[in-house]
């Protein structure tokens, strides 16, 4: 008889679970430390100097363009996949529809965020927002997450490095009024995809069929892609500062068609997307949304070290973080405080995870 796979519950150390779960995170971790700083290399390219621009101010500010590459990335896997529109029941699709409704305004105010923020700002407080909104959302809607004064107090020590990351953040900055508003959106993104996740969740781990990772990765992208382009569309005609319309996508295509510097990085978001989404989708079904964003929380570790390396291996190309003395080491305090507090999380949930299936009778299966 062949074993039913073992959906949406955290794996034990050491098992074949265990192993599968740090190969997919590996593959987001890096993904998604690639896909911000390259999106972040985009915005502050600056076309006549040929690097980054000075003072690291936003030429290529576009962030629905480059909320839709998250969209465009998945579609990519959709011609390989064998969908057809019968592959899933409607009631499939329209959760799929509800999810990338929340993860395209997330996307919009994470892109909007990064225009005003470093990438390890946004990363520490995505990290501790999306694991804080995923578990309190997961336990309102569907009622799987198990909440106790232990998990409470671990969420709450995981909101207190973010709080000290901010903190630091606004008290270096030269324009503190850019920076709050940088984190308000950020944390606003972090509301819109914790509620992202949970949705997906519910729709990965449906027991009326087994969903395919790969072909909705496909279908979420092609949904996205059609909410962005509406967006987008709006955007052409809504008076605003970008050539006088909101967001003037003609002149995003033409300055990507005519810099093959800009191309290359935008192309390489879109790429690192489609990679992030299939191993974050995977985790997402065989461990659970509040399992996938507790791992992911070491994207901290990613992301802004990928951005130090970028600045180390070129200083003077406007691209990537510097490693300043006393800021970096509150910053690595923030940051350990976030890990810390998932990874104390994670071990009060599964305690409490055992001791629910201890009351059903149902062991935790290897």
């Amino acid at each position: 008889m062949e074993e039913t796979p073992l959906l949406g519950a955290a794996p034990r150390l050491g098992d074949n679970r265990f192993y599968q779960l740090v190969g997919l995170a590996l593959i987001a971790i890096l993904t998604i430390g690639l896909r911000m700083n390259f999106a972040k290399m985009a915005s502050v390219y600056d076309p006549e100097l040929g690097h980054g621009s000075e003072g690291g101010e936003n030429i290529f500010s576009k962030p629905l363009f480059f909320a839709s590459t998250y969209f465009l990335g998945k579609i990519l896997i959709l011609p390989f996949c064998n969908w057809n529109p019968r592959t899933f029941p409607p009631h499939i699709y329209y959760k799929v529809f509800v999810m990338v409704s929340f993860g395209a305004v997330g996307g919009i105010l994470e892109y909007s965020s990064m225009m005003f923020l470093p990438v390890s700002i946004v990363v520490m407080v995505r990290a501790a927002g999306l694991v804080a909104f995923t578990a309190l959302g997961s336990a309102y809607i569907s009622q799987k997450s198990p909440m106790n004064t232990w998990i409470a107090l671990s969420l709450v020590l995981v909101i207190g490095g973010s709080i000290l990351a901010c903190f630091v953040h606004v008290h270096t900055t030269a324009v503190t009024s850019l920076a709050v508003v940088g984190i308000i959106l950020v944390v606003l993104s972090t509301v819109s995809d914790g509620l992202e996740q949970v949705v997906a969740e519910i729709a990965l781990q449906d027991r009326s069929m087994d969903v395919d990772v790969y072909i909705f990765t496909g279908v979420s992208g092609l949904m996205g892609c059609g909410i962005m382009f509406i967006v987008l569309l709006m955007a052409q005609l809504l008076p605003g500062s970008d050539g006088g319309v909101l967001e003037d996508s003609l002149a995003t295509v033409s300055s990507i068609y005519y810099d093959w510097v800009l191309a290359l990085l935008v192309l390489g978001t879109i790429v690192m997307s489609l990679f992030e989404m299939i191993a974050a989708t995977a985790i997402n079904k065989y461990f659970g949304a509040t399992t996938k964003e507790s791992v992911l929380s070491f994207r901290i570790v990613g992301a802004w070290g990928i951005s130090l390396f970028i600045f180390a291996l070129f200083p003077a190309s406007g691209f990537g973080e510097p490693l300043v003395g006393e800021v970096a080491i509150l910053k690595l305090v923030g940051g350990a405080l976030i890990i810390s507090g998932i990874l104390f999380y994670v071990h009060n949930r599964r305690s409490a995870e055992d001791m629910e299936r201890a009351k059903h009778e149902k062991p935790y299966d290897q």
